[in-house]
Parts: C-alpha cells; structure tokens; sequence
C-alpha cells in the first residue's frame, strides 16, 4: 500500500498531517510513482517534530486502544513500549483523553463515547465502586434525564480516587449493606455496577438532602406507575437498610 493511501481518522491529524501526505503525494509522485520514498516523510516530520508523532508509533497506539474497545490504563501502554511522554503527546494533541489517573481514551469524533461512559469510567476507575441512587434510577429508566452528578457507592473504608472529568458524589457504606442487591453489567467496554430499582429508590430517599425534593418526588412517582407491585420488596429493603420509616413516609403509607 501507498504511504499516502494511509489515512488518519482523528481531527488533528487530519486536519495537519493528511494535507502534508496529500502535498507531498502531489508533489512527488510524479517523480517515484508508488516506490514513494518513506523517508522523505519521515524528513519532513522531523522538521515539525514538536507537532507529530512517527507513523508508526500512532498507528501503533491506535491498534492497542482498539484492541481495547477504545479504553486502555497505563500500565498497558508501557507494556506497549509507549513512553510517558509520548502518552502525554497524544493528550496534548486531542488524540487520546485523560480519563482519570492512569486512564485513557482514544477520541472517536465521528461516533463519540459509549452510552452510559459515565458509568463505565467511574466502574473502571475504581473496580469497587457501584452506581448508586439517582443514577441508578436513572439507568433503570426512573427518570429520562441523566443526572448532573453521578452518584457513586463505596465502602466507607475506600479511599481510592475517583477524580474523573465530570462531578462524583461518593456515598459511603459499611460492608453490610454494600454489596446488597448489586447487579454486574457487562459491556463490550467494560463492568458497570450498578445497584438494582428497589434499593436505588431506598437510596435516594435516604440522601434526598443530596438529591432534592423534585427529583425525589419524581422517582417516586414514577416507581409506583410502574413498580407497583412490587411494594413488598421496596419495604423489605427499606427495613433492612434501617429507612423503612422515612420511606413508608414519603410512600404515604404512614403520617410522619
């Protein structure tokens, strides 16, 4: 294959990159025809080197990222041999996002990030942490309108970081009560997990100081028109996560 029959599907480098190919294409074929020399890319590469990586090592890096569905952590780069500096490179380029500490993304303009990402990367991030209340009523289909903040469950003795670039609210649990009713969801770009509609709505109304009255309200009535029937089950976690008052209170079933 032609050197110039390679083309780059990210908006830097086809934006700056492919229009040298294409210049250089024009200008010399004429001259070598398809034995193009490579070299004399690599020549004009070098003149800019403070704005392009070698061909060969990003195409490199985008095998591994779609190897990996489009999500990779450090670790795995360096094994690749791809230096900090050049992962650097390829974040200051808008090649490839900084996800959060010691993950990445390779930036897909055309067909954007997987549904739910934010779930995906909070889960990826910190393999002990589970969607939890609003958010989780929100990817059951409670409410039709994703949450500004992504609620996220952890053990009150994690203390890992979970610095990624949206806002997290960590609610904290004892190990009791963390890893009831959790459901695994597995996609093809990683784990979520996620707690199940009962004991998300239990949550919200636990920390509805957090997630506001209107909101709230909303989940509420939204589980009764469609989880009705199973009011039994809601209860029962309610007791067993010691708000079974306050929910029978916002349930209506008892004067507060």
């Amino acid at each position: 294959m032609a050197i110039w029959n390679f083309k780059f599907t990210n908006s830097f480098t086809s934006d700056i990159i492919n229009p040298i190919i294409y210049l250089t294409e024009t200008f010399y074929s004429a001259s070598f025809g398809n034995t193009f020399p490579v070299y004399f890319l690599l020549v004009v590469f070098r003149e800019k080197e403070e704005l392009f990586m070698l061909l060969s090592t990003y195409q490199k890096v985008i095998a591994l990222f779609e190897g990996g569905n489009g999500y990779r952590n450090a670790s795995e780069l360096k094994d690749s041999k791809i230096t900090t500096v050049q992962i650097k490179e390829l974040v200051n380029k808008g090649i490839v996002e900084h996800v959060s500490h010691g993950f990445y993304w390779l930036i897909d303009k055309e067909n954007g990030k997987p549904e739910n990402y934010k779930f995906i990367e909070a889960c990826m991030v910190n393999p002990r942490s589970v969607i939890c209340a609003d958010s989780a009523c929100y990817y059951h289909g409670l409410i039709d309108k994703e949450p500004e903040v992504l609620s996220v469950a952890t053990l009150k003795t994690d203390r890992s970081r979970m610095q990624l670039n949206f806002p997290v609210c960590r609610h904290y649990y004892s190990n009791l009560a963390f890893e009831q009713d959790m459901e695994t969801v597995k996609t093809p770009y990683g784990v979520i997990r996620v707690y199940g509609v009962e004991r998300s709505v239990c949550d919200c109304i636990r920390f509805r100081d957090d997630i506001g009255g209107g909101m709230l309200d909303l989940i509420i009535t939204n589980f009764l028109e469609r989880n009705g029937n199973q009011m039994d089950r809601l209860l029962a976690y309610a007791d067993a996560m010691r708000v079974g008052k306050i929910v029978r209170i916002k349930l209506n079933q008892i004067e507060e």
